[in-house]
């Protein structure tokens, strides 16, 4: 006879653990690409890695950001007060990421005038 948490707690880990490595994943990018770090002399030519950092560092902001608009959800079990807080939440880390992908098409672009 099976319980509620033998079902659902593999099912909680296996997401809980796709969630850390699509985050881990995007974290070990941003680290590879900012190779001139410390370096002012590297901010003079715009690489295709620099162009990168802002764009990354909204995708790991954005998803953190919703996990916790996730947690805060869940824990208040779906209760209609926490509404306006999750929809806040929701549409300052939706126009944090639009602004830090349009930074990085800037970046992008700066960089393809100067090639």
């Amino acid at each position: 006879m099976s319980t509620v948490s033998t079902v659902t707690g593999p099912i909680f880990l296996g997401h809980l653990f796709n969630w850390l490595y699509t985050v881990f994943a995007f974290e070990v990018c941003t680290c590879k690409v900012a190779s001139g770090w410390g370096n002012p002399a590297a901010l003079i030519d715009v690489t295709w890695s620099l162009a990168l950092i802002p764009a990354l560092t909204g995708i790991v902001s954005a998803l953190g950001q919703l996990f916790f608009v996730w947690r805060i959800w869940i824990l208040g079990m779906g209760n209609r007060k926490f509404l306006p807080l999750v929809i806040i939440i929701i549409l300052l880390s939706s126009g944090s990421l639009a602004a830090a992908l349009y930074c990085g098409l800037i970046g992008v672009r700066s960089l393809v005038v100067h090639i």
